[in-house]
């Protein structure tokens, strides 16, 4: 099978997460002169903390949570916490805070009154053993399998690209793109039911199948920060600005890109397999099976 290596450049601002959060109990925002912003964002393993402290600093840790103190009140104790007990091995990993992010942060802690910024983090998605971001096989995939999809339709007949719209504006089929997709690649055959035919798709025959694609470790170092991300809802009105920022506050962490002039490409390197023998492999056309190979069609990475 031919295994190609690939490297990806991040040329905007990535975020594939992991569906997980940590808050401002899980993490602390310190100077770190290695980083453009000048600060860093340290995640705690507070488990891993909470292990070499003594009973006494456990006790203050829970007293903490014990009171109805306020969120910045909250968010200055527990940084100072933090600051006196960290040490290296508590370090789950780190990754550059922006300007904006520490800004709003130390506002935060100055304030004397409850405030709506729970300054919730959504990082990005991490290696098990030694929380390395990466971009996931998976992701890339389903990128590579939205550009083959346009070429094909592009390069279709008139005809079978009015074929796949028709399909595709079905708006009471819930499954109408999955059908449109499948018509795109080849994966359909007609199903007869008595007098009645009609068009049923093979998922084991999608070409997709003989596509793999490895996670992509993210280099350098320093390759993603802390971001605010902004939601814009457009103005009706339009005497109005185009846009007004809806919602909380909302931070993700995201790859560097050449976009923000970065000084230092951000890449991503994986390998990409294709399994050419799923298209070649005859196969009897029975049924059950309404193909002449395992897949469809055959895909290669040129």
């Amino acid at each position: 099978m031919p295994v190609y290596r690939y490297t990806l450049t991040m040329l905007s601002p990535i975020h594939i997460g992991s569906g997980s959060e940590i808050t401002p109990y899980e993490y602390i925002i310190r100077e770190d002169p290695s980083t453009i912003s000048n600060y860093s964002l340290i995640a705690i393993d507070i488990n891993r903390l909470l292990s070499h402290l003594e009973e006494s600093s456990r006790k203050t840790f829970s007293n903490f949570f014990e009171h109805d103190l306020l969120l910045p009140a909250l968010h200055r104790r527990l940084q100072g916490f933090f600051k006196m007990h960290l040490q290296e091995g508590d370090i789950r990993w780190s990754a550059e805070a922006s300007t904006q992010l520490v800004q709003l942060y130390k506002e935060n802690l100055n304030q004397s009154s409850q405030h709506q910024r729970q300054f919730i983090i959504n990082p990005m998605i991490r290696t098990g053993l030694d929380c390395k971001p990466f971009i996931p096989g998976s992701s890339i995939k389903g990128a590579i399998r939205t550009a083959v999809l346009q070429q094909v339709y592009d390069n279709s007949s008139l005809t079978a690209r009015e074929k796949t719209k028709r399909i595709a504006s079905r708006s009471n089929d819930k499954r109408a793109n999955v059908k449109a997709e499948a018509s795109i690649l080849g994966y359909t055959y007609i199903r007869k039911d008595g007098n009645r035919s009609q068009e049923a798709l093979e998922i084991r025959a999608d070409p997709f199948r003989s596509i793999r694609l490895s996670d992509a470790p993210l280099t350098p170092s320093h390759a993603t920060h802390i971001q605010q991300v902004q939601i814009l809802q457009r103005q009706d009105n339009s005497s109005s600005p185009p846009a007004s920022q809806i919602g909380i506050l909302m931070f993700y962490e995201v790859t560097r890109s050449w976009v923000e002039n970065y000084p230092t490409a951000v890449t991503a390197t994986g390998t990409l397999t294709v399994d050419t023998k799923l298209a070649t492999h005859p196969t009897n056309r029975t049924k059950r099976w309404h193909f002449n190979h395992c897949i469809s069609r055959l895909i290669t990475a040129e």
